[in-house]
């Protein structure tokens, strides 16, 4: 890729070599030169303690429209591709790096009121992306320290202030004892370079850390170019794509069935191109995984363990009706079984079938035209039908590890979004693994005094009476349903000179203030 940002310089020469040795041979796997970190099984980062609480109460009784097709079953040839379930699951946790500090801008002309100009940083990293290549985080922590002096100083002098954001999330492909390929998307706003977008990837051994190039997966490079011209042409421009596939510095992500491209959000499956993809990448699963759909809502695998590969399609047929069809059915979901249906329209790159002890479950999420809200929909493969059991008005962050599924939902505090992890899907009811949502969230200005209490990160324990005072800025980062309170970080363009407030809330009251006396800036609360 052409545009690699400031931020990661830092390790573009640990990962410049990604796919640039032409000369290299293409032998077997394993017969790399280049050293990387040995990847080791990570563990959970300090954060709030959690515990499992009740879950959602979405009903299930609903059931599925069956009618059969008129054509036959369609055969899917036995191909080369041999599933199994040899593998072992490799936790890999996602660390979240969120820095942020902001200020009115006396000099801004906008139409919706008061507004926050903002330097941030915020980073989703893996744990095991941030042990092999460790000076990433302090790069761009740097960063964000002299952009946060240089906004400070405006600030101070009454100047006209700006936006900067540098934004990394992390799409996890697979983890485990064979392969670790996790693809990492950047967005930076600039008021110089204006913005920019970047991705990176990261495909590697997890027994010795070394680095697996595009010439081992990729076997040739025009067929590829053929397949993504037939399939991709009409939706991206595939210049950059080609020019990358031409010079082996392709960053693409490795799914048990195949890769993924984050550019183009294309997944290219290895049935059907097996004379371009090397088989020996995939198949191999753990006991638990996910997989994703590709761009047309399709997926060819071994649903029910019997050695053969059954297809999948999933298609809108109408503005309130999906079709899934499966083993030569269609089977119909409308309005009339699932009454949540509303006027709708598929949302890309979250659609995933999820294997498990308690089931294989498909997780289709939607966007709904009428508020333009995120929900998805859970169904169930039940005696070769696939089941509506439950919607969720949430959006799909990670689907990676089907017993800690991460997701994203809107609260009315503040009409905020929070981030929080789920697990034990029994008949498609996700049950909270943590009593908090992560929600970072702002920045705001204070109004009016705050009460509260300081709170300990560490501990996760309040440690005495605090108050907020007016003009101070601070943004949300945690906020517990069950116990209606919120914990804030007091800001400062100085990242060691913050710290946290508990705070308690109700409805769309902060401190016992509505948002609107209580804090600037908030532009969508409830």
């Amino acid at each position: 890729m052409k545009k690699k940002l400031a931020a990661i310089l830092a390790v573009a020469t640990v990962l410049g070599c990604v796919g640039c040795s032409k000369s290299e041979e293409t032998t077997k796997k394993k017969k790399k030169t280049t050293k990387k970190t040995t990847a080791e099984e990570t563990e959970e980062t300090d954060e709030p303690s959690d515990s499992e609480t009740e879950g959602p109460s979405d009903e299930s009784s609903e059931t599925s429209a069956v009618t059969d097709t008129s054509q036959s079953e369609t055969s899917v040839e036995k191909a080369q591709l041999v599933v199994t379930h040899d593998a072992h699951r490799v936790e890999n946790r996602l660390q979240r790096t969120f820095l942020q500090y902001g200020a009115i801008d006396p000099n801004a002309d906008t139409d919706y009121g008061v507004r926050l100009n903002t330097v941030t940083l915020d980073a989703d990293l893996p744990l095991m992306f941030l042990k092999n290549v460790p000076d990433m985080l302090d790069s761009l922590r740097m960063e964000y320290d002299r952009r946060a002096e240089n906004f400070y100083e405006l600030e101070k002098a009454g100047a006209e202030l700006t936006d900067y954001s540098d934004r990394i999330s992390t799409y996890i492909c697979r983890s485990d004892d064979e392969i670790v390929s996790f693809v990492l998307a950047q967005s930076l706003t600039d008021p110089v370079t204006g913005n920019l977008e970047s991705q990176m990837s990261m495909n590697f051994y997890y027994e010795d850390g070394q680095f697996i190039y595009q010439f081992h997966v990729i076997l040739d490079n025009e067929a590829l170019k053929a397949y993504l011209t037939e399939h991709y042409d009409k939706h991206y421009v595939l210049d950059d794509t080609f020019t990358a596939i031409d010079e082996n510095r392709l960053e693409f992500g490795i799914l048990y069935d195949g890769i993924y491209i984050p550019s183009i959000d294309a997944k290219v499956p290895f049935l059907g191109n097996e004379q371009f993809l090397n088989p020996e990448y995939f198949g191999k699963t753990p006991d638990y995984y996910s997989m994703l759909l590709d761009a047309e809502g399709k997926l060819t695998w071994d649903f029910d363990g019997d050695d053969q590969m059954e297809e999948l399609s999933v298609t809108q047929t109408a503005p309130t009706e999906l079709t899934i069809s499966y083993k030569g059915k269609d089977i119909s979901f409308d309005t009339k079984n699932v009454p949540d249906f509303d006027e709708f329209y598929v949302m890309p790159q979250a659609q995933y079938v999820v294997f498990s002890d308690e089931g294989t479950y498909l997780l289709f999420s939607v966007n709904s035209d009428e508020d333009d809200s995120h929900y998805f929909l859970v169904f169930r493969l039940e005696k070769d039908l696939w089941v509506y059991k439950s919607v969720y008005d949430a959006a799909i962050t990670d689907a990676s590890n089907p017993y800690e599924i991460v997701l994203d939902g809107y609260e009315e505090v503040l009409g905020i979004c929070g981030t929080r992890v789920y697990g034990s899907f029994m008949e498609g009811m996700f049950i909270p693994n943590t009593e908090y949502q992560e929600v970072f969230s702002g920045p705001y200005q204070v109004k009016e005094d705050l009460s509260g209490e300081t709170y300990d990160y560490l501990s996760g324990e309040p440690k005495g009476e605090e108050v907020i005072p007016k003009g101070a800025k601070i943004s949300i980062c945690w906020y517990w349903p069950n116990e209606e309170k919120i914990v804030v970080k007091v800001l400062d363009p100085d990242e060691n000179k913050t710290h946290y407030v508990l705070l308690k809330v109700d409805g769309t009251k902060i401190a016992g203030m509505s948002t609107q006396e209580a804090l600037e800036g908030v532009i969508y609360a409830g």
